[in-house]
């Protein structure tokens, strides 16, 4: 059991990122990304999931969003090499080299500040990236 304090008003996050690891399962490709574009993508689409669901997101749940999925996207690059074996420095070194590739996490989060003055999807309009049929899912 676990617990966290959100002061209201000062931009701390109200959303949590959770990761189960499996060993086989299946993925949409379009949460596969390769460039800070399609990140910024992805997070665009889960902000505006959480308006429709009547949340307003802060500066915090975005850094909370995009750590999330540069994190998933490090855990999938490497899970083919994992060896528990190799000292935790080197892991954690590997680890954060997969991250780096995406440029510096901030540059989203500023990306997504700009864009918030943009209008969202109406409610009728769902995103395209998570929407994808399910027979264009890669396994492993």
């Amino acid at each position: 059991m676990g617990g966290s304090i959100h002061i209201h008003g000062t931009g701390s996050s109200i959303v949590d990122t959770v990761f189960i690891c499996r060993i086989h399962g299946s993925v949409r490709r379009g949460q596969l990304f390769e460039s800070p574009d399609h990140l910024l993508d992805l997070v665009v689409s889960d902000l505006e999931q959480l308006r429709a669901g009547g949340v307003k997101p802060t500066t915090g749940d975005t850094r909370c969003i995009v750590f999330g999925h540069l994190t998933r996207m490090g855990i999938w690059k490497l899970r083919a090499t994992w060896d528990s074996a190799i000292p935790v420095q080197e892991r954690l070194r590997r680890f954060s080299a997969i991250l780096t590739e995406y440029g510096d996490p901030q540059n989203i989060i500023d990306a997504v500040a700009r864009q918030s003055s943009l209008p969202t999807r109406r409610l009728s309009e769902p995103s395209s990236i998570y929407h994808q049929d399910n027979r264009d899912a890669v396994s492993f």
